[in-house]
């Protein structure tokens, strides 16, 4: 299922920058795969359809995650507590 979630993730943010999903070190920081705030917004945004839950207002801020690997874990934490 992890594994499932993670492929799935890295589906999105390559969709939303215009990346390979194979080019997606989930290690990497957002900033080198050329996200922004307006690509973050646009990454949350595809990240709630996918797997139908919303972002606390809270997470929304672009600085709460510096790397991929810190929102997969936060999406993690939100599917396995639903």
């Amino acid at each position: 299922m992890v594994n499932d979630i993670r492929e799935r993730f890295k589906k999105v943010i390559a969709q939303t920058l215009e990346i390979q999903p194979e080019n997606i070190n989930l290690e990497a920081k957002l900033q080198d795969l050329g996200a922004n705030s307006y690509y973050y917004l646009r990454i949350v945004v595809a990240l709630e359809d996918e797997f139908g839950f919303e972002f606390s207002d809270d997470q929304l801020d672009y600085e709460k995650f510096e790397t991929v690997m810190e929102i997969v874990n936060y999406v993690e934490k939100l599917i396995q507590n639903d």
